[in-house]
């Protein structure tokens, strides 16, 4: 079985900052997993822990910006069929129909899916910036076959 990459109590503090600072930038969209990025590439042969860490969260967050676009994109698509009608027959409709209040109010949903991006995102930072091991659901363990044995398969937070 091979060791992992770094043991929680053996990450430095610096390392469990820049790990978590890696996470904690997707806040900051696309440009975050930039961020992430370049920790990898400035980390990854310095520390295999900020390099992991910063791999997956640049590959999650890379990730979550095309879950993102594709949500708006469906939401936009929804929306517009919801003025259709609106638009076809204006004079029939005297106050907006139920359909496009559904329409306007199912924004809900990818403001729902963004926000439940950022907040795993922040509790890899937090799992990070606390030198704990953190693995990405799918993503994760993706990242982990780029580097083996960097999460013990036992104590894993996920």
């Amino acid at each position: 079985m091979n060791e992992p990459i770094i043991q929680e109590a053996t990450a430095s503090q610096e390392e469990r900052f820049l790990a978590g600072i890696a996470h904690a930038l997707i806040v900051a969209n696309f440009l975050g997993a930039v961020g992430a990025a370049v920790s990898y590439a400035l980390y990854k042969d310095k520390s295999r822990f900020v390099a992991f860490q910063a791999a997956q969260a640049a590959v999650y967050q890379i990730v979550g910006v095309i879950i993102s676009i594709a949500s708006w994109g469906c939401w936009g698509v929804v929306y517009t069929l919801s003025l259709v009608p609106l638009i076809a027959e204006p004079d029939r409709y005297a106050e907006p129909p139920a359909f496009f209040w559904l329409g306007l109010l199912s924004v809900i949903v990818p403001l729902a899916i963004m926000g439940l991006l950022v907040v795993y995102g922040l509790w890899g930072a937090v799992r990070a910036f606390q030198g704990g091991q953190f693995r990405y659901l799918l993503v994760g363990r993706w990242i982990e076959r780029l580097f083996p044995g960097a999460i013990e398969a036992e104590g894993t937070c996920d």
